[in-house]
């Protein structure tokens, strides 16, 4: 009589391991729940004025739901107006690369006061060198750009960062039934494009449950985290 509680733990066992509900983190490919991450980030500014160029990939309908669908490319230049002098009704853009130039109006913001474009032949102009930024013949300026994430930490790096900082809250909840989404952005300061620049990873169930935690681009120290 005393074998059969023996036995039925047995059996317990074998089928929390079957079913993989206790992964271990490094059994989890965590690039395959990306959802968003950046390759590139142009900045310059002029007094009064800053530009950015955001390039990467991100999930072609962005919805937290446990399910990573296709990644697309994308590639948006923000203007943001720091002074009452820079804060017009439009702006018009012409945007040089190494291999060529684009040019057209820029959106305003429903919040806020940066305009910004979606560039969808970023590739065909090559890396951004500079831009030129015009409202009629009241402002016209060249600003050239650098891209701030040379010599900086890749999206991958700050991911291996991010499990190994949640491991033991990863480990526990890494089956099938809890699937996390993961996005990866480079920013800093858009008001000063010389101030240091971080990644801020999110590691979400949902957009209510998340994990999250900002990380030095250069030397790759956790600043903050939320668990």
């Amino acid at each position: 009589m005393k074998k059969y509680p023996i036995i039925i733990l047995c059996l317990v066992i074998c089928a929390a391991t079957c079913c993989g509900c206790n992964k271990r983190v490094s059994d989890v490919d965590w690039t395959e729940r990306i959802n968003y991450y950046q390759t590139a980030y142009y900045c310059g500014g002029v007094t009064g004025l800053n530009v950015n160029i955001s390039v990467g990939q991100q999930e072609e309908n962005p919805v937290i739901d446990g399910n990573v669908g296709k990644l697309i490319p994308f590639a948006r230049l923000t203007v943001v107006p720091l002074t009452a002098q820079y804060v017009t009704p439009e702006y018009t853009f012409e945007l040089t690369g190494e291999k060529g130039k684009i040019a057209g109006k820029l959106i305003k913001e429903v919040f806020g006061s940066a305009f910004y474009v979606d560039l969808d032949k970023l590739d065909d102009i090559g890396a951004p060198t500079s831009v030129h930024v015009a409202y009629g013949e009241t402002i016209a300026v060249d600003i050239p750009l650098e891209n701030k994430m040379t010599d900086k930490l890749t999206h991958d790096q700050a991911l291996d960062i991010a499990v190994r900082e949640y491991a033991d809250q990863l480990s526990s909840d890494t089956s099938d039934t809890c699937v996390r989404e993961i996005s990866l952005r480079f920013a800093g300061d858009k008001r000063n494009v010389d101030n240091p620049y971080y990644w801020y990873v999110t590691i979400a169930t949902s957009p209510e449950e998340y994990m999250a935690l900002l990380i030095d681009s250069q030397s790759g120290k956790v600043i903050t985290k939320k668990s």
